[in-house]
């Protein structure tokens, strides 16, 4: 593939600001090497996200969406070797990029993540990534962290679970995430971070994107919780595009057992 990124960036029609874009297109990586693809849930175009994204998919869904919905047909879009799923309304450090390409160059096989530090303030207009970093900022644990893998390994696991019990706004990559480390693919944090500040729901209560089944642990699905307690490695739901390049990916060494492999 011709790309050594794609990062996967989601919207239900709700993004007010769209300066992740901005810190995205700036990075000390060349903005050839890496693609940014833009997954809208309903129907809103964006003229500002049009020109400033290499794809622009609408996924035309009603009511409560199906973010992992969104998830996948990113990662089906995606021709970067590595695959970055991340908060659309983040301020991402000009090294970004870098971060993650050079992790997986040196690493190799890997849950990359990136913290979340989260403001209760909102965006702050015209400022340097010093004066957003002396701002006071809180972690809440693997709550909008940013996942990174190769693209294989994410075609390999399935995708990201389509079951209906993750329609809403709680859960997103992390879900894909227990399940390769359930295989024993290591998770490693990076010590850069990104920032997210304040807009509306971000505090959690945005009660309207929960999905009537959706029930969780600390803001975490429990559907994924079980998944990652139980140790499942596939999906309840598989996306299945994700699941025919999945099989595409097989390897099988004789003509032999190509005989039973269909």
């Amino acid at each position: 593939m011709s790309k050594e990124l794609s990062i996967i960036l989601l919207d239900n029609s709700v993004r007010e600001r769209f300066h992740t874009l901005d810190w995205l297109s700036n990075q000390t990586v060349p903005r050839d090497k890496y693609e940014l693809i833009w997954v809208e849930a309903h129907d809103r175009v964006v003229p500002v996200v049009k020109d400033k994204v290499d794809h622009l998919i609408t996924m035309h869904q009603q009511g409560i969406p199906l973010k992992h919905a969104s998830e996948n047909a990113g990662l089906i879009q995606a021709e970067g070797r590595i695959v970055t799923m991340c908060d659309a309304d983040a301020v991402y450090p000009p090294e970004f990029v870098a971060s993650v390409v050079d992790s997986f160059n040196n690493e190799g096989r890997q849950v990359l993540m990136h913290y979340e530090d989260r403001s209760s303030s909102e965006y702050p207009d015209g400022a340097t990534l010093e004066q957003i970093k002396r701002m006071k900022f809180s972690v809440w644990p693997n709550v909008g962290a940013c996942l990174s893998m190769l693209r294989r390994d994410a075609i390999g696991f399935g995708g990201v679970d389509e079951h209906e019990s993750y329609r809403g706004l709680i859960c997103g990559p992390n879900e894909l995430t227990w399940r390769m480390i359930n295989s024993g693919v290591p998770e490693v944090w990076h010590e850069l971070h990104i920032y997210h500040f304040r807009h509306p729901g971000s505090d959690g209560s945005a009660v309207n994107e929960v999905g009537p089944q959706q029930q969780h642990v600390k803001w975490h699905n429990l559907t994924a919780v079980e998944g990652f307690r139980s140790g499942r490695l596939l999906p309840l739901v598989e996306n299945p595009e994700i699941h025919r390049l999945r099989m595409e990916q097989r390897i099988i060494g004789t003509e032999f057992e190509k005989e039973f492999a269909w």
